[in-house]
């Protein structure tokens, strides 16, 4: 092969190679940059019978791509919120199939029924992402309904901004 040849190949695989970490670079940024566009918004927090948990309705939104939804994490009681899915429970209005609530996502009832056991209600036109049996030692259970949501059975608080 003359040198103009070898020249050439040279480029291409130079240039195939800044082409291969350019692409690695995007997907990797998206991923984690994509993570940095989703914020959680909270709606509520109700604490264990005992003090020791709380589960926390949230609102977690990444933007225009992904629809508003309700989601519910179990943490110790001095626990703050990350910004991240919840770990109990995730649903949808499934496109306008149920109604939402104020944050966009659908409502639901959450109410310890001891301190190991939680009871979450939820509209039976939702979408659930995620339904967990147990987490942290804790029972999980569901029922659903329809209509009026009043949050009857949540004892809220809602911290203060910081």
């Amino acid at each position: 092969m003359n040198e103009k040849k070898k020249s050439l190949v040279s480029g291409i695989r130079g240039f195939g190679f800044v082409v291969l970490l350019v692409i690695v670079g995007v997907g990797i940024g998206l991923t984690y940059l994509g993570r940095g566009m989703c914020g959680s918004d909270l709606q509520a927090e109700i604490t264990s019978p005992d003090g020791e948990l709380k589960a926390v309705v949230f609102q977690y939104d990444c933007g225009a791509t992904t629809p508003f939804s309700t989601q519910i994490s179990l943490l110790r009681a001095d626990q703050e919120l990350k910004n991240k899915p919840g770990n109990v429970f995730t649903a949808t209005t499934d496109h306008g199939a149920t109604p939402a609530a104020s944050w966009g996502g659908p409502e639901v009832e959450v109410v310890w029924l001891d301190d190991a056991t939680l009871l979450i209600v939820y509209d039976d036109r939702a979408w659930t992402g995620k339904r967990e049996g147990k987490v942290k030692g804790i029972n999980i259970t569901y029922e659903t309904k329809r209509g009026d949501f009043h949050l009857a059975g949540m004892t809220a608080t809602v911290p203060a901004p910081r």
